[in-house]
């Protein structure tokens, strides 16, 4: 018993001493923050079972972390495109919809994504307003 409670200290004192990777600011235009946003709009338009697809609006805030791979936290702005889902067509090529009759959104993501092995992972939350012209 003694040597479970002495190895449960001794695990504990190491993994308190980790910290974690320092995170910096990174420019909202640069080429890798665009990378890691479209990976996360990919990732949110593909769980869309029906309606139009989102587009970038605006990008708002970016962090990375450096170490092994790529640490992305972005905050990014999406509004509604003219694009259905299931059309087949990039984000990129998309047009906003008129601004009374399309839905907005705010999503913050945490975006890894490591060349080398040829991995990412996207986690991310949007919350979505509904269009102003809308009635339901």
């Amino acid at each position: 018993m003694k040597f479970f409670i002495v190895l449960l200290l001794c695990c504990s004192s190491f993994s308190s001493r980790a910290s974690p990777l320092p995170s910096e600011d990174v420019d909202c235009d640069h080429p890798e923050v665009f990378e890691a946003v479209d990976l996360a709009l990919r990732k949110y338009n593909g769980d869309k079972a029906d309606g139009n697809q989102f587009a970038l609006y605006m990008v708002t805030d970016a962090q990375r972390t450096a170490g092994p791979g790529a640490q992305f936290f972005v905050k990014y702005q999406i509004r509604e495109s003219t694009c259905a889902i299931g059309e087949g067509k990039a984000w990129q090529d998309c047009d906003y919809n008129a601004s009374v009759e399309a839905e907005t959104g705010e999503c913050t993501a945490e975006v890894y994504i490591d060349k080398t092995q040829k991995i990412s992972n996207v986690s991310q939350e949007c919350k979505i307003i509904p269009a102003a012209g809308k009635v339901t």
